[in-house]
């Protein structure tokens, strides 16, 4: 957490750098604390993680909303600033750690250690290049460009579960984890990248109650709120 206040104050700092800090030290180690405190412990390791993750951001999205309540209370009229988030969060990973070291004194993990083979490392980590083909294809069709980059990321996508049905023998469950989230992902910007709004298109003149000339975020924050995802 140390690590994520830094990233947190620093200025000047990318936020391609510290997103991925911060997401990491408010979501993936409280998940994996509350697992710990909960006794979560599955057959696999990659169902570990998303059980994690999933009560990380259940934790995040209730601290926060506790917190939002409950600060301006004691007269705190900004419960969602940084300083704020951070002294919570801090508390909140060392109140867990400690329950759960109190509560799992004796555990032995079941896991043995199970090295990844080239097959998987393939198939993990291939389908991040859809990614890149999605972002790059979407910033060439908004300055006029050709659509070639995307349908070679759709047609890739296609032949990528085709090969990975023929090789699915040989791949590893965290394999499968990475292709459907950097998937999903660069299906998701393929669309929402087209323009300013985090849902793709802009709204089309006519519709009662929506002015056209409605503010649109910053390219940027598109940018964030998918790194949060």
């Amino acid at each position: 957490m140390a690590l994520v206040t830094l990233a947190v104050f620093i200025p000047n700092l990318s936020p391609l750098a510290m997103t991925p800090i911060v997401l990491i030290g408010i979501i993936v180690v409280p998940g994996i604390l509350l697992a710990f405190i909960l006794k979560i412990f599955p057959d696999k390791i990659p169902e570990y993680f998303l059980y994690a993750i999933g009560l990380g951001l259940g934790f995040a999205l209730a601290g926060g909303l506790g917190i939002n309540w409950i600060l301006p209370l004691f007269g705190i009229y900004h419960p969602l600033a940084k300083i704020s988030l951070i002294i919570f969060f801090d508390i909140s990973v060392f109140v867990l750690s400690a329950a759960a070291y109190y509560f799992n004194k004796d555990y032995v993990t079941p896991w043995t250690p199970r090295w990844p083979n080239k097959t998987s490392i393939f198939f993990g980590v291939f389908p991040w290049l859809f990614v890149i083909l999605s972002i790059y294809g979407a910033a060439i069709l908004n300055n006029g460009g050709s659509g070639t980059l995307t349908l070679v990321m759709l047609f890739g996508i296609a032949l990528y579960v085709l090969a990975a049905a023929c090789f699915r023998r040989s791949i590893q469950g965290w394999a499968y984890i990475s292709a459907l989230y950097s998937i999903g992902l660069s299906l998701l910007l393929m669309y929402s990248l087209r323009s300013t709004h985090i849902l793709g298109w802009e709204h089309q003149p006519g519709i009662p109650g929506i002015p056209n000339d409605a503010p649109k975020p910053p390219m940027e924050n598109v940018l964030l709120s998918w790194l949060g995802l």
